[in-house]
């Protein structure tokens, strides 16, 4: 069969992702026999376009949209993404062959997405096993309506959502090799990393993530020696990228990431590597020491609070105790940081607030990066989306797939706004999503891309601070 993957997602803030899910779908695809074509939304100029003529040219005779996010996630510039997605379902239809859609954002809402961009189908979950089934299918003119982790839906009946399909030894799988399916060098000029996913799930119960939906409440993860084997294969067919681990949770399970490190660092491959999902929740200097010596440089550490009272309303499974350990431990590594929070939980006030800038001032060296999101994203059946509810700020109808963002009634809306004004103005290592919007944010990815730096979202504080010395960068501007 013939088969087209198209990767739909085009936010390029703060950098722009590259494909990995439907990569390792067209390795999947192309491993069972299938002639494949791929198609990456991410650059092109016209993509309405582009998608029509590979359409048209190729004549598939089957076709997989990947859908990454529903919406960029922020209260301070929400984007809605699933408009775009319909519109290139409806182009991909003009084929006349069955249309169906995953990626991330399917584990959040499978029905609910499947039926508004109005796909054929949808796959939530492990795709690795359920798209090749459906094609099975679909070459022998089967129904498919009946495979694990299949979506379908008709007109006179809520969409039909089967159980999940999960991976259970992620070693069988095929590896994605972005660059066979993607023109790397684009993203690479960007600054942006390869992708490798070491493991899936998360045994965490965080008030308003997802990631359970997506991956499951408990770890699969690959051999540490095929990971070794997979990034000695990204250095030998992109030499000089930096390489980013996209688990969900980093260094959790404790003992797979010291081994998957200490391995890394035994074999000597002299990568830049960066990870985005360093939980506070299980530091050791161990940890540090061999993520060092693997030849991380750059990490994502993501607390969303320093607030005991608010670490236990967002459920983090943590306490400001232990975030001040990670704090003193990262000190141990010359590593770029950027650490993350999120504002206005359910019970935030004047006074959790002043908890996790008081911390900050305390614990934050002045040279790693902070991004303040005020503001949560709302998901359906999370223990957040009952929160909101049971305050009477969410009807219980509300479908969610447009966005909704909780930020506690504790504190006014505007206040937001000025604390996030009066802390970036005395710290311009503070960031927020604005920043990276600001028109000369894109050229500065292409300078740092073209000289071969590593991703500099978490050593931009220089910048910015010479943005504000000469006027082009206003606190006021980043709220």
């Amino acid at each position: 069969m013939r088969v087209l993957i198209v990767a739909t997602n085009r936010e390029r803030a703060p950098l722009p992702v590259v494909p990995i899910g439907a990569s390792i779908i067209a390795s999947v695809t192309k491993e069972e026999g299938h002639d494949v074509r791929f198609v990456d939304l991410m650059f092109q100029r016209r993509p309405k376009r582009a998608l029509a003529e590979a359409v048209q040219s190729f004549r598939p005779d089957a076709i997989g949209l990947s859908i990454r996010n529903l919406d960029s996630t922020s209260w301070l510039k929400s984007t809605f993404y699933l408009d775009d997605a319909r519109e290139y379902v409806r182009i991909a239809k003009t084929g006349g062959v069955p249309v169906i859609v995953g990626g991330p954002c399917l584990g959040v809402h499978p029905g609910g997405i499947t039926e508004y961009v109005r796909a054929d189908a949808g796959v939530w979950g492990d795709g690795e096993a359920a798209f090749p089934e459906i094609l099975r299918r679909i070459e022998r003119g089967q129904p498919f309506d009946d495979v694990p982790g299949v979506v379908t839906c008709t007109e006179d009946a809520p969409p039909k959502v089967n159980p999940q399909y999960r991976v259970e030894d992620l070693g069988e799988l095929a590896r994605p090799r972005v660059w066979q399916w993607t023109n790397f060098r684009q993203y690479a000029d960007r600054t942006g990393p390869l992708p490798i996913q070491t493991r899936r799930g998360c045994v965490f119960n965080c008030s308003y993530c997802t990631y359970k939906f997506i991956e499951g409440d408990s770890y699969r993860s690959k051999p540490v020696e095929q990971v070794v084997d997979e990034l000695r294969e990204m250095k030998e067919a992109f030499p000089g990228a930096p390489v980013e681990f996209v688990d969900s949770t980093f260094n959790v399970p404790l003992p797979y990431t010291i081994a998957m490190c200490e391995a890394i660092a035994e074999a000597d491959l002299g990568l830049h590597l960066h990870t985005s999902g360093f939980n506070p929740a299980a530091v050791n200097e161990r940890l540090i020491d061999a993520m060092t010596a693997a030849g991380f440089s750059q990490v994502v550490i993501t607390p969303e609070t320093a607030s005991d009272r608010m670490l236990r309303s967002l459920q983090k499974g943590f306490t400001v105790r232990s975030l001040r350990k990670c704090a003193q431990l990262r000190k141990r590594a010359p590593w770029s940081v950027l650490w993350v929070f999120l504002l206005g939980g359910p019970g935030e006030d004047e006074e959790t607030l002043a908890e996790t800038f008081k911390f900050l001032e305390e614990e934050i060296p002045s040279e790693d990066m902070v991004f303040l999101q005020p503001g949560l994203r709302v998901y359906p059946n999370t223990k957040l989306h009952r929160d909101a509810i049971a305050e009477g700020l969410l009807s219980p109808d509300e479908p969610l797939i447009r966005p909704f963002y909780y930020l506690s009634p504790r504190v006014p809306e505007m206040r937001y706004r000025e604390i996030l004004v009066e802390e970036i103005a005395k710290h311009p290592n503070y960031t927020t999503i604005k920043d990276v919007l600001h028109p000369f944010f894109p050229l500065y990815l292409r300078i740092a891309g073209g000289l071969r730096v590593a991703a500099p979202i978490s050593r931009a504080a220089g910048g910015l601070s010479k943005l504000a010395s000469i006027g082009l960068r206003r606190p006021g501007a980043s709220v």
